[in-house]
């Protein structure tokens, strides 16, 4: 099959265009990137989707970024499309938001090709990402400690993105605009092994292949899909018994034991992870505090500050009190002896007040 057959088939499995779909090409100048416009720009002449423009977002990271926005000015024009540009300064926001230059980038980035969505009226953002970037990804969330969640690693679809070259590789991508003399730019970034993903793709991927399996990026990519469709059922089933388990009002959280106990293993940790969200939004949940909460919910574990929140056992249901940011607990109220002795978990946090409060009840 030639890529464009390869691009029409993950088009028709994952049901991501159709002839009347209206689509934006996100273009960074890149090879990945320049062969998606071209092939869209293909399947717009076979009437079998409308490509309505390219959208490219200079981050200001690189002393030759306006070089690749020009690129793209002139990509644009050879297809006859126009280009949606904006820009930003990246290495600025990462700093003021406190969030490393790649998150920072990203989350720009998508902000940036939604308001060109909207301002087109477009159905859909089409972007490159290939089955090398699939498996760097699913690695690099591996190494991270990922559940099923994460090691899907990029959707097909995700609201209103697209990724049409998912199942082609980069050098298949590479061939094709050889072989047609298509020009592209390379991002020097991509060089540098001090990056994570860099590093995966210079370093690690080359290694798996030699000397361990040389379709190793088919493989990873492979066992991202079937981790993507098993959590999608595991999450479905897990809504569903939602209701059951969690109530939720005003800070306030309440766990069912009983029926949290009736739930398997798995769908435990996805109902205790949501809920744990709910009672602090925008707080990072880790496997370690969904174990917790199971171990006070069901293994007579003592409470503990949680993130965002404290976790604690009541009779018959688990309490999660959700807290305001930076605050780690009660304000101890006055000085007094020792009556107690409590075991620190490093790191974690303990609400010495909570217990003073309960000694002085009794």
């Amino acid at each position: 099959m030639d890529l464009l057959g390869r691009v029409r088939e993950t088009i028709r499995r994952y049901r991501l265009l159709t002839p009347d779909t209206t689509v934006v090409a996100a273009t960074s100048g890149g090879s990945d990137s320049v062969a998606l416009a071209h092939l869209l720009h293909d399947l717009d002449r076979r009437g079998e989707c409308r490509l309505v423009a390219l959208a490219h977002f200079n981050h200001q990271l690189r002393a030759d970024a306006d070089r690749d926005e020009a690129f793209c000015v002139k990509l644009a024009e050879s297809l006859e499309r126009p280009l949606i540009v904006d820009r930003a300064d990246v290495r600025e926001l990462a700093r003021q938001q406190d969030r490393s230059i790649e998150d920072a980038a990203r989350t720009a980035r998508h902000a940036f090709l939604e308001r060109a969505r909207m301002q087109l009226a477009a159905d859909v953002v089409a972007l490159g990402h290939t089955r090398d970037d699939q498996a760097e990804t699913f690695l690099l969330r591996l190494l991270r400690g990922a559940g099923s969640r994460g090691l899907g690693s990029m959707h097909p679809r995700r609201d209103n993105l697209i990724r049409p070259l998912l199942d082609c590789r980069r050098a298949d991508l590479r061939t094709y605009l050889g072989e047609r003399a298509i020009p592209f730019v390379h991002d020097v970034t991509n060089d540098d092994v001090s990056v994570p993903r860099n590093r995966v793709r210079a370093e690690l991927l080359p290694l798996l292949e030699q000397r361990f399996n040389r379709s190793i990026v088919d493989a990873l990519a492979e066992e991202s899909e079937l981790l993507r469709e098993e959590y999608h059922c595991l999450d479905a089933a897990a809504i569903d018994r939602y209701g059951q388990v969690a109530r939720g009002d005003r800070g306030r959280w309440t766990l069912d034991v009983s029926a949290l106990e009736a739930c398997p293993v798995a769908l435990r940790r996805l109902i205790v992870r949501q809920a744990l969200s709910e009672a602090a939004p925008g707080r990072a949940i880790r496997f370690v505090d969904v174990q917790r909460t199971l171990d006070v919910a069901l293994a007579g574990a003592p409470a503990f500050d949680g993130p965002g929140q404290r976790v604690e056992r009541v009779g018959g249901v688990v309490v999660l009190t959700g807290r305001p940011a930076g605050a780690t607990g009660r304000p101890v109220a006055s000085r007094s002896a020792n009556l107690f002795h409590y075991a620190l978990s490093i790191p974690g946090e303990v609400a010495l007040a909570v217990f003073a409060e309960v000694l002085c009840q009794h």
